[in-house]
């Protein structure tokens, strides 16, 4: 994204007798409290879509809590891995299909992707390895600018140790979408997420940016492409 100004999104989750709330703000905005939406009934529409440009195929499929939990307990998919959703509720998942259908290679980066929302607020990709800081957390407060990520403790997440996080950890850098090269014929899959956008916001866009498409005799990028996919939130 090419942006002048870097966005900071500060996201702190509370509970209280009063119920629960999201405070969010930009860069020198004003930290306004926000209430806070529940995983369960969070739903993106569309769920799917597809788009294709210069023989570059992406299918970005939005998958609720409640799919994950379901999906995680198939044993003959995930083996020794399956039945708790590594995702916490306070992330937002999609699961993406990119086939190349060009004669040349492609290369991703998953760092590039974010999601912007209407009201002027950018997520960035949340990695395997943020996630499992999150789970060491007794609390979250999260800062996002356009190419940091920084976490201070606040409440927010379970306490998971041990063992316990190394297999979610296991479990979640065997699904994410990895960087890297996809050569022609190939088809490519796995999760991304983000930070759940504030209640407030109702129209997102996910972006996947500088998908590199054409090499020079260096292996320097001479072409890229950006997918821009548009959802509403039910």
């Amino acid at each position: 994204m090419h942006k002048q100004i870097l966005l900071c999104i500060v996201i702190v989750m509370l509970s209280g007798c009063a119920g629960e709330y999201v405070y969010g703000k930009k860069t020198k905005g004003r930290l306004e409290p926000h209430a806070r939406t529940k995983a369960e009934g969070y739903q993106l529409i569309p769920i799917e879509q597809t788009q294709e440009q210069e023989n570059i195929e992406i299918l970005v499929q939005h998958m609720s809590h409640q799919e994950l939990n379901m999906l995680f307990t198939d044993k003959k998919t995930y083996g020794i891995y399956a039945g708790k959703n590594p995702y916490l509720k306070e992330l937002i998942v999609f699961k993406v299909r990119i086939e190349n259908k060009s004669e040349s290679r492609i290369f991703i980066n998953p760092d590039n992707l974010v999601i912007l929302d209407e009201l002027g607020t950018q997520y960035l990709y949340i990695n395997p390895d943020h996630i499992v800081d999150l789970y060491k957390s007794k609390r979250s407060l999260y800062s996002f600018a356009k190419s940091t990520f920084s976490l201070t403790p606040v409440d927010l997440t379970p306490k998971v140790a041990g063992r316990g996080l190394n297999k979610i950890l296991a479990l979640l850098k065997s699904i994410e979408l990895t960087g890297g090269y996809v050569y022609p014929g190939v088809v490519y899959d796995g999760f991304v997420a983000f930070l759940r956008p504030i209640p407030d916001a109702r129209d997102m866009k996910l972006v996947f940016s500088n998908i590199k498409t054409t090499f020079d005799v260096n292996d320097e990028a001479l072409e890229s492409i950006d997918f821009t996919f548009s959802f509403n939130r039910e």
